[in-house]
């Protein structure tokens, strides 16, 4: 038995409870399909880890496995570390399914290799057992840099999962399979393009989660940022992972410039031209301009004085502009300087950057004409 495995632990997995809690030790079944009558020994496959797969001593190792032609009356299934038992579960189908997927986790402390052992055994006597190899090292340590990767888990882009990847060994990851097929994604959102795709049961390595957790992203060999969705992951504990906004996504961003006036004295009850640059500055098409609007506002308190809404039946591609010419009249005489603040987008447009969605003019005194 591993010295990283110690009495305490061994004894508090020896629980038979649906999930099995101790010193991080947690086997979860999740069965499906309905009852019926299997013949035969069952049939074991591991999704995680993978064969020769490199752990860093301190992280947790998932193990994640499911028990296939199944059926009620299996009678136990077991997981082994290194022959000692790590977790069980008597009669663990009680539903009869056809499927049933087992998780349990394992504390890593000292160096070493591990052999990881699932079995199962149906009450006629007849079993399966399935074994995988791991290694436990120091941070620090040398690492295999192409691990070999075995049978397990299927991906369709090239083995895109790159689970048995050990080139970022040196921070934090969680070993996970996904319960149903999912997209890969440039970045944490469905707004980012499409790089790829896994199928269910694919196993894969975790190296960070979105601020809201609803996103997880991946380790893969070829490629810094590829993101799925963490409904489509098993449970799988991601407390101790970074947190990580990823990319911006491709969003438009408009920005408005180059504002002017004319005349450059405005006049009390005259008509003020006001014409403004507004451009995608962004690497996405903006569908509309929002609720384009021109403003007079008081320089020192900032109080609107008018406001009028522009019409735009308009949308800008990435790094096109438009250029906008509108009237203003202001029929009141004020004693205060004004300036004239053109804004486009809002919340009707989903964007990068929000911030330089308006431009203003130079501060002004409206001459009072008509208005004296």
């Amino acid at each position: 038995m591993p010295s990283g495995i110690t009495a305490s632990l061994i004894r508090a997995c020896l629980l038979a409870a649906l999930v099995l809690a101790g010193a991080g030790c947690n086997l979860m079944f999740a069965p499906q399909g309905a009852a019926s009558r299997f013949e035969g020994p069952p049939q074991i496959i591991i999704a995680a880890p993978l064969p020769n797969q490199t752990f860093l001593a301190g992280t947790t190792v998932i193990v994640q496995a499911r028990v296939e032609n199944a059926g009620a009356d299996l009678a136990r299934i077991s997981v082994l570390l290194d022959e000692a038992l790590l977790g069980e579960k008597i009669n663990p189908n009680e539903t009869g399914a056809a499927i049933l997927p087992l998780s349990i986790d394992w504390p890593t402390s000292n160096p070493g290799n591990y052999q990881l052992a699932v079995m199962a055994e149906r009450g006629d006597g007849t079993s399966a057992r399935a074994d995988v190899t791991i290694r436990v090292i120091a941070r620090g340590e040398s690492q295999p840099s192409e691990p070999d990767s075995g049978e397990t888990g299927s991906t369709t882009d090239d083995d895109a999962a790159g689970a048995a990847a050990t080139d970022a060994l040196d921070q934090p990851y969680v070993t996970a399979m996904l319960s149903q097929p999912s997209e890969l994604r440039r970045g944490p959102s469905l707004d980012h393009e499409i790089i790829g795709s896994l199928d269910r049961d694919a196993p894969i390595v975790i190296v960070a989660v979105s601020p809201y957790r609803n996103w997880y992203r991946i380790l893969r060999e070829d490629e810094a940022q590829v993101w799925l969705l963490a409904e489509s992951v098993v449970e799988v504990d991601i407390s101790g992972l970074p947190a990580e906004t990823g990319p911006p996504p491709p969003l438009p961003n408009l920005v408005v410039d180059d504002l002017r006036l004319q005349p450059d004295s405005p006049v009390c009850g005259e008509e003020i031209a006001v014409s403004a640059t507004i451009r995608n500055v962004g690497t996405h098409r903006a569908p509309t301009l929002g609720l384009p609007i021109i403003e007079a506002l008081r320089s020192e308190s900032g109080e609107v004085v008018i406001a009028e809404p522009i019409t735009l039946m308009q949308g800008l591609d990435a790094d096109e502009s438009y250029q906008l010419d509108a009237a203003l009249t202001l029929r009141e005489p004020l004693a205060t300087d004004l300036i004239i603040r053109v804004t486009v987008g809002g919340i009707q447009v989903a964007e990068i950057d929000t911030s330089d969605n308006s431009a203003t003019s130079q501060p002004f005194t409206l001459a009072l004409g008509d208005c004296g």
